[in-house]
């Protein structure tokens, strides 16, 4: 729904749950940013160190979101060269059966 009403504006995440999974889903769902709040030691005292990341968890947030990333691909696909003979089958195969259904239709 942002994305549809707001186009031109990146959609982006603020989290404060314990963990790393759902900062990682906002990424895979579709958000350009993150925002977390990170501790030097979660038993400090205080409102928000229990639910920020130590720099352990920083570092595995920033490794998954990479992961996903990558792992998502490009919109640009392109063959590369070890699939081309696979391809060059495939088109055989569908021109023969394209010619034999063109024929059995006369």
């Amino acid at each position: 729904e942002f994305k549809s009403a707001f186009p031109d504006i990146p959609i982006g995440y603020s989290g404060h749950e314990n963990g790393i999974a759902i900062t990682v889903a906002a990424i895979a769902l579709g958000a350009k940013v993150v925002e977390r709040h990170v501790t030097l030691d979660k038993t400090w005292k205080g409102t928000d160190h229990q639910a920020s990341l130590e720099p352990n968890e920083l570092a595995d947030l920033v490794r998954s979101i990479r992961l996903v990333e990558k792992s998502m691909g490009s919109s640009v696909k392109r063959l590369l060269p070890c699939e081309m003979p696979c391809l060059n089958k495939v088109t055989f195969y569908v021109l023969v059966f394209i010619l034999e259904v063109c024929v059995m239709s006369l």
